[in-house]
């Protein structure tokens, strides 16, 4: 059976809100200095939060790697993702000339459960951060890369376009006259308010929002500092070409399954987790076994056919 779970189980958790990261393969920097390229990442990003029925609260790209605070009150995840980084994956071979192709993250999505509001602020503000995190630049307003804090602090809801060329092709087969304007769609990349802030008017939630911020980035820096760490600088990061690779970064390695300054909190999740990973485990027998009327636990699918024809 060891050989049989070669990837880690992951349950649909519709009712918690979770931080989400993918990394490139290598940590190669392939999402650096390319607006077409951010452009194209975000309209799909628009496009799979409206399809899949995705709450965001956050999105970062961080040169090779982007980080997601989400909730999938839908139970949608794995479409998502699926879809969503595919269409990454492509945007990449179309917008970056030196990428060659082949697979572009090192692994599936890992979710990492945010079991309390104050769990869900603390890595809003990790990933607004992120870029004076990790040396990059002191300022937020001097690193390239898209991150979402300002339209989510200020309610902006940004318009993207996206052409179906698979729609338009086909169409255009039976109809050469077929207007090609009508296989363009607009979609809204829009953000959530954080839990606890609801009731706060754009302009109070902006005022706080930046304020918090601001209280962070300063201790980072000083942290920092006092770890004789710098910063890259934003002239620096400028020159950095897509496909290059990190002086250091974070290896994916294990990640907790569950994040949240409370220990019972923590503890309330894993012993829910733990105890559907049994069920599902059990199920999973009995349906290899050939018991096809096997139900699954709630937020875990049965396997891919297996067929039992040798056996």
């Amino acid at each position: 059976m060891g050989s049989f779970w070669s990837q880690p189980i992951r349950v649909e958790c519709t009712d918690k809100v979770q931080l989400i990261t993918c990394r490139t393969i290598n940590s190669a920097l392939w999402f650096v200095n390319n607006k077409k390229l951010e452009y194209m990442m975000l309209a799909y990003l628009a496009k799979y939060a409206e399809k899949y029925g995705v709450l965001l609260y956050a999105f970062a790209i961080v040169g090779n790697h982007y980080h997601m605070v989400a909730k999938f009150p839908l139970g949608h995840r794995s479409e998502f993702f699926r879809d969503f980084n595919a269409r990454v994956a492509q945007a990449v071979k179309h917008c970056v000339p030196n990428y060659l192709g082949g697979p572009l993250f090192e692994r599936r999505f890992t979710p990492q459960v945010l079991m309390l509001d104050e769990d869900v602020e603390n890595y809003f503000f990790y990933c607004a951060l992120q870029s004076v995190s990790s040396g990059l630049c002191k300022k937020t307003s001097d690193f390239q890369d898209y991150n979402s804090f300002h339209d989510a602090s200020c309610g902006i809801a940004r318009k993207f376009k996206l052409f179906s060329y698979g729609k338009y092709n086909a169409a255009k087969r039976n109809n050469p006259n077929v207007n090609i304007m009508d296989f363009e769609k607009e979609y809204s990349l829009r953000y959530a308010l954080l839990p606890g802030y609801e009731n706060l008017t754009v302009k109070h939630y902006k005022t706080k929002l930046y304020q918090i911020l601001e209280t962070r980035r300063l201790e980072i820096i000083e942290d920092r500092t006092a770890r004789k760490k710098g910063f890259l600088g934003k002239e620096r990061l400028r020159q950095v070409h897509p496909g290059s690779y990190p002086f250091s970064s974070k290896k994916g390695g294990i990640r907790p399954l569950v994040l949240s300054a409370c220990q019972q909190a923590k503890q309330q999740y894993l012993n829910w987790y733990f105890a559907i990973v049994s069920d599902f485990r059990t199920a999973v027998d009995n349906y290899r076994k050939g018991v096809f009327s096997t139900e699954f636990p709630q937020g875990t699918f049965r396997p891919p056919g297996i067929c039992f024809c040798c056996q």
